[in-house]
């Protein structure tokens, strides 16, 4: 008897127990046309109630911490470090080659410079002329004779020297030198200058 009773009784409270976890809202309209929206608070006097009822919003769930995924680097492995290693002994050995020949030339003027070219430059020698009455400058005119520089190799002993002359030779021009439309032909001549001298055995002195 006493069974059917706590069975009988709790068939009656399950209605109970399942309204009160519903929801009610409430809908309110006050006499000046004010709309408010409350829960589980009925509408003060006065308003014009509308009621909804709705299923709570279902419980978040746990929060379960993210497993950082698996690293894809190696294991760092030790290695036992021998006791006769030197340092020293890493010598990255570049193979060097000696400079390309030089020549120095001279001008007719006097004027001396450096080139790689085996073949002697010419130029224009102006020459003195006579005009009328035999002075110069009265109609005379210009004329030239063609010359060929003087040259001559430079020493094996000297070449490394003679390369460190000319790449500063280049240098000065490239800085110095007037003419703005030529300033980067000059800076590309004295980078590769600079590229033969800095990749042969003379950068090793």
């Amino acid at each position: 008897m006493r069974h059917a009773l706590f069975c009988a009784a709790l068939l009656f409270a399950a209605p109970a127990i399942a309204q009160k976890n519903e929801m009610v809202i409430y809908h309110c309209t006050d006499a000046d046309g004010a709309v408010t929206v409350q829960n589980d608070t009925p509408c003060p006097a006065g308003s014009t109630q509308r009621t909804r009822t709705i299923d709570p919003p279902p419980p978040l769930p746990a929060y379960v911490p993210m497993t950082p995924p698996p690293s894809r680097l190696a294991p760092i492995t030790r290695v036992e470090r021998d006791d006769d290693f030197d340092p020293s002994a890493l010598v990255i050995d570049l193979e060097l080659r000696p400079p390309p020949p030089l020549f120095l030339c001279t001008t007719y003027d006097q004027t001396r410079y450096y080139t790689e070219d085996s073949e002697p430059a010419s130029r224009c020698q102006p020459m003195a002329t006579v005009g009328i009455g035999g002075l110069q400058g009265l109609g005379a005119g210009a004329a030239c004779m063609r010359v060929t520089d003087a040259c001559e190799p430079v020493p094996e002993a000297a070449l490394c020297d003679a390369w460190d002359t000319r790449v500063d030779e280049a240098e000065f021009r490239w800085k110095f030198a007037g003419g703005h439309y030529a300033r980067e032909e000059r800076r590309a001549e004295y980078d590769a200058l600079a590229r033969v001298r800095d990749t042969s055995t003379c950068a090793a002195e």
